[in-house]
């Protein structure tokens, strides 16, 4: 979105303009300048695409001459709560990156996007975005017990009586040197224990769960017995809740 914004994306229009030896003309309808606003908004093909979107709403072509101008507009016709004005923004972005990566098929893959198909690609990416986003102020559910995300904290604590072990490696490919960092907070969200350590792995998905290792060590020697271990790695996670089918 910041890209499209300040008019980075390399269409044809901003390719020609940067002195690339090529035609300006869409490559899809052949018609028009490609500008990011033609790629995004008024292209005919795009204009399906929005029409059939939750919005169904391209606003002013002739009026707004930048997809800036747009965006505001867009932005102030929305006279809805706050959350409901971020959710519509979050929907756009979707939208338009999904466009875009379709323009880009028809470019170098010489596959003619299919409206349809475009705004289902962008609504699975939103979905899933929605249903994995851990917006401040949600309560969510621990072993039972309800625990309120602090406004402007994406961190959730854990429910009394448990501490929450935090890990996260950084691994060096070339030298295999890994550092291990390890913080425990409590119910409140207070520090209570941390530790680094420097070792050396074979890969990145051995440090992560070297670091867990580590970490649960470091519980047991502080008489830790209710701890809830929180991992970025997948891989990991999936491994230790018995899935085992691929990976080190």
């Amino acid at each position: 979105m910041w890209k499209a914004m300040t008019n980075c994306p390399a269409t044809k229009a901003n390719l020609a303009g940067r002195r690339v030896p090529c035609s300006s003309t869409c490559p899809i309808c052949e018609d028009h300048p490609e500008s990011v606003e033609h790629a995004l908004l008024t292209c005919p093909w795009v204009i399906g695409v929005w029409f059939a979107s939750p919005l169904g709403y391209i606003g002013n072509r002739q009026q707004e001459t930048s997809l800036h101008q747009w965006f505001l507009s867009l932005c102030n016709i929305l006279d809805q709560p706050k959350d409901e004005v971020n959710k519509s923004i979050t929907i756009v972005s979707f939208v338009m990156w999904s466009i875009w990566k379709a323009r880009c098929k028809a470019v170098f893959d010489h596959l003619r996007p299919n409206p349809l198909e475009v705004l289902r690609g962008a609504r699975e990416a939103w979905s899933k975005f929605f249903q994995n986003e851990v917006c401040p102020g949600n309560i969510n559910r621990v072993d039972g017990e309800e625990v309120v995300v602090n406004p402007g904290v994406t961190w959730c604590a854990p429910p009394n009586p448990f501490l929450k072990l935090n890990v996260d490696p950084s691994w060096q490919k070339a030298s295999g040197l890994t550092g291990l960092g390890i913080v425990i907070r409590n119910h409140m969200g207070d520090f209570k224990y941390g530790k680094v350590l420097k070792t050396t792995t074979g890969s990145i998905e051995i440090a992560e769960a070297r670091v867990i290792i580590e970490g649960l060590s470091f519980v047991l020697e502080h008489g830790i017995t209710h701890v809830c271990v929180e991992s970025n790695s997948k891989n990991v996670i999936d491994n230790c809740s018995g899935k085992i089918a691929r990976g080190d």
